[in-house]
């Protein structure tokens, strides 16, 4: 019977009657699910919720946040196997990512969460996901990712500017942990004594393009005598305030940085 329904398609309606029919026993409601073809709308129209798996595995549901959300709960709120297959498909990710994940729906934010802790999805694929997240979190130190992955939420403003978050990086991504301080450099510059910011830190964000000028005299003019070493005195000679307007570098500062041997 099931090979004469190989590739049949069915509308909707027929699939909901045949699925939701208590004398059909659910072997055979699994292979109509494998063997026909058909699109439920919501995962939910399936009232018998062991048949969910099925249906992501064999790609009958509409693609969509909402269905894999919904699926999400239902395994409390785990991302399995079942998930982590579906999640590793790009055709789905390319549908999926077309949507956002909202920070204002606790659902969508839960999921949001597991995700970026999900070290099983494909970095490639796990890069393309992210993008779907609009928001950043503002504790991630309990990361167990590979590094890539690390790096691609790094890259993609996921860390929000947090004690918690910037030791992590300094831990685990240190020759990039600055580019947290470099993203989030107007909040930093409030309040800069909160972080322990190491001098490389202080002399790639310096030397990089990004942060404004402005920004980057004010960074100079707060960082403490006490940190400084050879290097970071060099790093922040070299930073020609000749052509700002703001003339912020103050005859203390020059003094200091003059002390040491900038020739090394």
């Amino acid at each position: 019977m099931l090979l004469e329904l190989e590739n049949a398609e069915e509308s909707e309606a027929s699939v909901l009657a045949l699925l939701g029919n208590e004398d059909i026993n659910e072997e055979l409601k699994i292979g109509l699910i494998q063997k026909l073809k058909f699109k439920i709308i919501n995962i939910e129209s399936i009232a018998d919720q062991s048949l969910w798996s099925h249906l992501l595995s064999s790609k009958r549901v509409e693609v969509n946040w909402d269905n894999v959300i919904k699926y999400f709960k239902y395994v409390e709120q785990k991302i399995d196997d079942v998930l982590v297959v579906y999640l590793n498909d790009q055709e789905n990710v390319k549908d999926l990512i077309e949507v956002k994940l909202r920070r204002d729906i606790s659902d969508e934010v839960t999921f949001a969460v597991k995700i970026v802790r999900c070290n099983m999805v494909e970095d490639g694929i796990f890069q393309q996901i992210i993008t779907a997240i609009g928001f950043s979190f503002n504790n991630l130190s309990d990361l167990s990712v590979n590094s890539k992955k690390i790096e691609i939420l790094l890259n993609s403003r996921k860390f929000a500017l947090s004690v918690e978050n910037h030791d992590f990086l300094k831990a685990n991504l240190p020759n990039k942990s600055y580019l947290l301080i470099e993203q989030w450099i107007e909040s930093y510059l409030k309040e800069p004594t909160k972080y322990e910011v190491t001098n490389a830190e202080l002399i790639s964000l310096v030397s990089s393009l990004k942060p404004t000028e402005h920004n980057k005299v004010s960074l100079v003019n707060l960082t403490p005598e006490t940190v400084y070493d050879a290097a970071l005195a060099k790093a922040y000679s070299d930073f020609d305030l000749s052509e700002s307007k703001e003339k912020l570098f103050n005859i203390p500062l020059i003094k200091k940085i003059l002390s040491f041997d900038l020739t090394e």
